[in-house]
């Protein structure tokens, strides 16, 4: 059996929008539960990956979860809250993965799609980018009733992809197949003006700045001072 070709396969669209990312000077981690690995595949499929992606996880499981989020329990695993914890993360992970001082995102997706099963509760994802300046959660709800796995999966993976574009390289071309009753909700988007304000937010633990030829680095525990 011939092994198909991802990339030759791929809308040229999408693989055009995967070269921006691959050519652009930010490096990211990917963490998703639920749905949304195709967009794994579809960056490695592409080359420059190793120049973008640091690492991809898919801690499936609830006990994974807990261990790559080194929480003792999860709450509520399909949530606008789980989808900043697993970016949140990725962008830990990136900041230390990273080899000098890019810019690093990370990106998380939780989401519940069909299944073999009978399961109560809607048809959904959220999707979360952490950047160094940046918040960003988008809700996907489906359209249960129209709900087919495969077609969900590529949706959110999409969604995914388009947000990373979004993030990386303020464009995107991406049209995302939703159907009728599907609804987008963009949940949270936040921009910092500066690192300052990202680290006086919570939203990066430390940065470095150069000043003069010394290399000053910035924590949570710092208050009062103003690097130049």
């Amino acid at each position: 059996m011939r092994k198909c070709n991802i990339a030759h396969n791929m809308d040229k669209v999408i693989k055009d929008i995967i070269h921006n990312i691959h050519n652009s000077d930010t490096q990211m981690v990917i963490s998703v539960t639920g749905a949304g690995s195709d967009v794994i595949n579809w960056l490695l499929s592409v080359p420059g990956a190793s120049k973008t992606l640091l690492e991809a996880n898919i801690p499936y499981s609830e006990s994974s979860q807990k261990s790559f989020l080194n929480k003792p329990e999860i709450l509520k695993s399909v949530s606008k809250d789980h989808a900043n914890n697993l970016a949140k993360e990725s962008y830990r992970r990136a900041s230390q993965l990273r080899e000098s001082d890019i810019p690093v995102i990370g990106v998380g997706c939780t989401a519940a799609i069909s299944t073999n099963r009978n399961r109560k509760g809607e048809n959904q994802a959220f999707i979360t980018i952490w950047g160094d300046k940046t918040l960003n959660t988008i809700q996907l709800l489906l359209d249960k009733s129209k709900s087919d796995r495969a077609k969900d999966e590529k949706k959110i993976s999409l969604l995914i992809l388009n947000q990373i574009a979004k993030s990386i390289t303020e464009i995107s071309k991406i049209k995302i197949p939703l159907d009728q009753n599907d609804r987008l909700i963009e949940m949270l988007d936040i921009k910092f003006e500066s690192t300052i304000n990202s680290l006086i937010h919570n939203q990066i633990s430390s940065f470095i700045s150069r000043a003069s030829s010394q290399n000053l680095i910035a924590d949570g525990k710092f208050s009062g001072i103003i690097l130049p």
